[in-house]
């Protein structure tokens, strides 16, 4: 039977019968221990990450970037991360049910404290390069996972942890939680080294903008007066609307079978002040599926809030001002957000 020789992180060992059984015939932990053992081991590791960090090879840890907003339904969010072994890197925005979380182009390696390397997936870091053999911990936060391995986490109060190295969807019943990336390990404060890889996180669904400073097609004015009060019909400036003019809009829209229409946002300029702007989702016209009473102002926005619109047909949208004033403000743009099948505009 053929003879096996295999490197250890310190040593060789040595199979007389096929790898079933080994000996170890050479220990260099004796040699590292005259060295000064694990402080050597340490130190020419710092001196190591110290070179690539010098030459650029690899990025300084840190870097936690600012808060900022999720993605928009059909759009993606990407970082790249140098993660220490002992801390956490904390997603900016929020996840919540149906994001995807993925991670490429991982590489690296950090310790748990140990004489033991491990690269970003838990396999052990031998002699720079990954082995092929797992390591499970019973003190470990994601005990399915390898231990060491990059994990993620969200909801602090009762945590959920999760794989992110498989492509990972938020489960079902997840609304606006932080999410945070970390080492597999249950003390994080005696770690050491780092892991470098991009992540990337996608919101299923989709988003259209309709832009009225540009006149976009299919839209025409809506009389929600009846003939009973007066106003000015019709476009100002472009094809947005004034505060000064009581005029609205409408289109229709055929919603396919799997379509879902969950968010409306107006855009205006100027200070919108207490007059009312109205978006109704109508099946028929003038039968309101959805109306603006849930409405909140943002930098430059009106958002109405979350809804579901799913009707397998015709469904009328329709915008625009239910009180007049003096012309400070003006609606400029829609935004239609949903999941499914996105409508033909």
């Amino acid at each position: 039977m053929q003879i096996q020789f295999q490197q250890t992180l310190c040593g060789l060992v040595v199979s007389f019968d096929g790898g079933a059984t080994w000996e170890e015939i050479y220990d260099g932990m004796d040699c590292l221990s005259s060295q000064g053992g694990q402080e050597f081991i340490d130190g020419l590791i710092d001196s190591a990450i110290q070179d690539l960090i010098d030459d650029g090879t690899l990025q300084q840890g840190g870097g936690q970037p600012s808060p900022e907003a999720p993605p928009d339904p059909g759009g993606c969010q990407s970082y790249h991360v140098v993660l220490a072994g002992n801390e956490r890197w904390k997603y900016p925005g929020t996840i919540r049910t149906g994001d995807i979380i993925s991670i490429s182009n991982a590489h690296g390696g950090w310790s748990d404290g140990t004489i033991h390397w491990h690269c970003w997936d838990g396999k052990f870091y031998i002699l720079a390069q990954c082995g092929n053999d797992d390591a499970y911990d019973a003190g470990d936060p994601l005990q399915a996972g390898n231990h060491m391995q990059l994990i993620g986490g969200y909801s602090e109060s009762a945590p959920t942890y999760f794989n992110p190295l498989t492509d990972y969807t938020v489960p079902a019943g997840v609304t606006d939680q932080e999410m945070w990336l970390q080492a597999n390990d249950g003390q994080l404060y005696d770690n050491t080294g780092e892991i470098e890889f991009d992540v990337e996180v996608c919101r299923p669904g989709w988003t259209h903008y309709f832009d009225f400073r540009v006149c976009p097609p299919g839209w025409t004015a809506w009389d929600f007066c009846a003939g009973t009060c007066t106003y000015e019909q019709g476009y100002v400036v472009g094809c947005h609307i004034s505060n000064y003019y009581l005029q609205a809009q409408y289109r229709a829209v055929t919603l396919p079978a799997d379509c879902h229409i969950t968010r409306l946002i107006q855009h205006f300029t100027g200070t919108p002040g207490s007059q009312a702007k109205y978006v109704f989702v109508d099946y028929p016209l003038n039968t309101h599926l959805y109306s603006h009473n849930v409405s909140t102002y943002g930098d430059g926005i009106v958002d109405h809030g979350a809804m579901d619109v799913n009707r397998n047909g015709v469904v009328y949208v329709k915008w625009g001002w239910n009180s007049q004033s003096n012309g400070q403000c003006a609606i400029i743009g829609l935004t239609i957000q949903g999941t499914g099948t996105e409508p033909t505009w």
